[in-house]
């Protein structure tokens, strides 16, 4: 593993002092000072462009290119900009920064700070040597010049091989920062001046808790209460145009897995010698509100609205109604793609959910030109992100394909994983910190003595469907019931598919088409989407077991025919990744069946 060191870096500057804040500002002002909960803040970006942008200019003086190269280890290195490589050559290889920053620097809580007061500034014509019209900006002036300093705080943490490295970073660290003459907007005209600079060693504080040591005997799963420490984004797919990218707001477990792998140093041999990586289990990270914490799957895509018999709307669950020319009612059901938001908050009563909407939080980013101290054309971005203020995020991890005799020791490295916490999380490289608990979801045993009809519900998204179809001609009931019906009868010929509620969508991208698919035609995968809900007549025991085991496991990822089961090099979207995890006869569901015809679950 890397060597860890954390470091407070104190910033201290005189007004006048801005950083521009993104989206709508109050009437009257053009630029604001960016805040984060209310509170004055520095972006953790802008002080790390600038220590780049001037080790940098350090190398080209000194025609230095082991610097160069340290810059890149340091900082990061992007890959070579797809739209200029071709698809088939291009690596999409990176450098992940060994040096992470905090998401904001925060004011030192004793320093001065005004709200009202605001500075005018003007544009005058050279030519005329009068006002240019329209050119009038108002600037808030919450550090006015004369105010004495003000501090920013933030940490930095560095990941080395070896001391000597630490060393020549904190070196070069200082040298930038006593050559930066200033930081944020407006520096040509005075404002961000950077008086000095502190930076402290610091040890991370690991909080006592009362994680056990060892996990109960026959117990094989586990639960991570996950806080984030600033807005994230986990970019969802965009188009190639676009310029802003929104987060999803859960975590894949694939992403947590990277994040472990990063402790590592992507060293498959001793992740999979210390923590048989490969079969090592980490479900999605659903969000929660802190006081609740529970770990809430999707709304089933079964339910509907439908009116009682006093003509007022009520949740019920379709999926016991096999044959819907059998059911008798007044006004057809409304499903989820014609709810309203009255009817999901009606369906998350209905199954004793809380709502789960964490704010977002827009960031806005553009790339400088380092010679002329402007902005790059065509170089802006947006990131929607989501803030986890107030939120926590819920998974249980898996060790049931781990042999029995290592999942002890598994378990012990995972917990001093966990108390010091992660880092480098999404496009804002989050740091999120862990509490082990016992598992979210309790897992309960299934038999076939109220008959033979089970009730399977996606709680995260699952590779049903071959990544070679074409739903061009399939697009209906009938068409895509087929497809799900081969994917069943694939995994057990005892398993048949009665009804399904379902939905699709396409997941894949340039880097996906470059690592999983070498094909000359580009193939996105199809994901059946979290809260499908599938409903089997399993008349085999075998079967059953089989369904019981990928309650614990997770569904089987599709595997194309003649190419054995899918894995890694094959696609990411596999079940010990988080993917295709489901619930059986969910208890809250079956309190909801239609009464038409209850199912035998």
């Amino acid at each position: 593993m890397n060597l860890k060191a954390r470091f407070q870096l104190d910033l201290i500057f005189s007004g006048p002092l801005i950083s521009q804040a993104a989206g709508t500002l109050k009437f009257g002002v053009d630029t604001a000072m960016q805040r984060y909960r209310e509170k004055p803040v520095l972006n953790g970006s802008l002080i790390k462009g600038n220590i780049r942008s001037t080790l940098e200019e350090f190398s080209e003086l000194l025609e230095d290119p082991s610097l160069n190269e340290n810059i890149s280890r340091w900082f990061g290195a992007k890959s070579n900009d797809p739209k200029l490589d071709s698809p088939k050559t291009h690596d999409y290889a990176t450098e992940r920064a060994r040096v992470d920053f905090d998401g904001f620097w925060t004011l030192r809580t004793n320093d001065p700070i005004t709200s009202e007061k605001q500075r005018i500034r003007i544009a005058i014509d050279e030519q005329h040597g009068k006002i240019n019209d329209g050119s009038l900006q108002v600037i808030e002036d919450c550090f006015p010049a004369g105010g004495g300093t003000i501090t920013f705080r933030g940490n930095l943490l560095v990941r080395f091989r070896q001391q000597q490295e630490k060393r020549e970073f904190l070196d070069w660290l200082g040298k930038a920062l006593d050559y930066i003459p200033a930081m944020g907007s407006f520096k040509g005209i005075g404002f961000g001046r950077l008086e000095g600079w502190k930076l402290t060693r610091i040890d991370r504080e690991i909080k006592s808790s009362k994680k056990p040591e060892r996990l109960p005997n026959g117990v094989t799963r586990f639960g991570l209460k996950i806080k984030i420490d600033r807005p994230f984004c986990l970019g969802r797919p965009k188009t190639p145009d676009s310029n802003r990218i929104v987060s999803a707001n859960s975590i894949a477990g694939n992403v947590l897995k990277a994040l472990i792998a990063r402790e590592y140093d992507n060293d498959s041999k001793k992740l999979n010698k210390d923590l048989c990586f490969d079969d090592l289990i980490v479900g999605k990270a659903l969000p929660s509100k802190e006081s609740d914490c529970r770990r809430h799957g999707p709304l089933p895509l079964s339910l509907a609205i439908v009116k009682n018999s006093e003509r007022k709307d009520e949740v019920k669950d379709m999926a016991s109604v096999l044959d819907e020319t059998q059911i008798d009612l007044a006004q057809a059901p409304v499903f989820q793609p014609d709810w309203k938001k009255k009817d999901f908050r009606m369906a998350d009563c209905a199954l004793d959910r809380s709502e789960v909407d964490p704010d977002h939080y827009l960031i806005v980013r553009t790339e400088i030109n380092r010679k002329l101290g402007i902005s790059e054309e065509s170089r802006l971005f947006s990131l929607e992100c989501i803030d986890p203020y107030e939120y926590v995020w819920c998974a249980d991890v898996e060790l049931c394909r781990i042999p029995e005799n290592k999942q002890a020791a598994v378990f012990e490295k995972l917990q001093a994983i966990f108390k010091q916490g992660l880092t480098g999380m999404g496009k804002t490289k989050a740091a999120i910190e862990f509490e082990v608990v016992p598992a979210f979801t309790n897992l309960s045993g299934l038999s076939v003595s109220g008959g033979d009809l089970f009730i399977v519900t996606l709680l995260t998204p699952a590779r049903l469907l071959s990544s070679e179809l074409t739903l061009l001609g399939v697009n209906s009931h009938d068409g895509l019931k087929e497809l799900y019906c081969s994917y069943w009868k694939q995994q057990h010929p005892g398993i048949k598919l009665e009804t399904y509620f379902a939905a699709q969508e396409l997941a894949g991208s340039y880097y996906f088409q470059q690592k999983h698919n070498h094909s000359a035609q580009y193939r996105p995968e199809w994901l059946t989407v979290a809260g499908s809900v599938f409903v089997l007549r399993i008349s085999d025991p075998d079967a059953l077991i089989m369904l019981e085991d990928w309650q614990t496991t997770g569904l089987p990822a599709h595997s194309e025919p003649g190419r054995g089961p899918a894995d890694w090099r094959s696609t990411p979207y596999l079940p010990e990744h988080g993917f295709g995890e489901i619930i059986v006869n969910d208890r809250r569901q079956l309190d909801l069946l239609f009464e038409s015809e209850r199912a035998n679950a």
